[in-house]
């Protein structure tokens, strides 16, 4: 079954994610360090180049969309040491939140606001606030959530990274729309952090950011 494949393309890619280690012979020596041994990043590549296209096939209501978007965050493939691999596990999430992300608002959103919250890696955060702002992008113009997943994206604007803050910006932007009537209200709360003598430069730099 399909949710079958996607458990051992799953397993697959945490099994090639584990750190290596040293290889020892018969009698305990190293044979060859952790450090010369190449990182299987092709394989992992590879599992999510095939997750990505898995994802076409899920149902609006299959455990796999959830299942599989809490695996790329607490698993930590959103956080893969290769920066290839990293962006083809980002775009399959987008994939699967832009296809079924809607359906299954009530199940991710606390997913996506347990891993801001946390002190999980800025590059895990980062590609957490994109796949955010794409389920925001996914929800009805009219739907109340959207003003909790903007204020969640412009409190996480406080991440002493600016990849995360420019991350960050770039989701809001496209949602703009979708919350007209509370953008003057942003725009002023970011002024006061922009303008702010006492506050933090990381800060000042996410509100200019935001």
């Amino acid at each position: 079954s399909l949710h079958t494949y996607t458990k051992k393309l799953l397993d697959f890619y945490q099994e090639k994610a584990k750190p290596l280690k040293d290889v020892i012979d018969s009698f305990g020596l190293v044979v060859v360090t952790a450090a010369e041994r190449k990182d299987p990043w092709e394989e992992r590549s590879t599992a999510a180049i095939a997750l990505k296209e898995l994802a076409a096939g899920f149902k609006e209501d299959s455990d796999d969309v959830v299942g599989v978007i809490r695996f790329l965050i607490e698993d930590g493939a959103l956080g893969d040491i290769q920066p290839l691999v990293r962006q083809e596990i980002k775009e399959a999430g987008i994939e699967i939140i832009a296809k079924y992300g809607a359906k299954n608002s009530e199940k991710l959103i606390p997913i996506f606001e347990d891993s801001l919250m946390s002190d999980t890696t800025t590059t895990i955060k980062e590609n957490v606030s994109i796949l955010y702002g794409t389920l925001a992008r996914h929800l009805q113009t009219n739907d109340s959530r959207i003003t909790n997943i903007v204020e969640r994206l412009l409190a996480t604007l406080d991440t002493p990274s600016p990849d995360v803050q420019q991350a960050i910006a770039e989701c809001i932007s496209p949602l703009v729309f979708q919350f007209k009537d509370k953008v003057q209200d942003y725009i002023t709360n970011l002024m006061q952090k922009l303008l702010d003598p006492n506050a933090p430069t990381a800060i000042r730099k996410g509100a200019a950011w935001g």
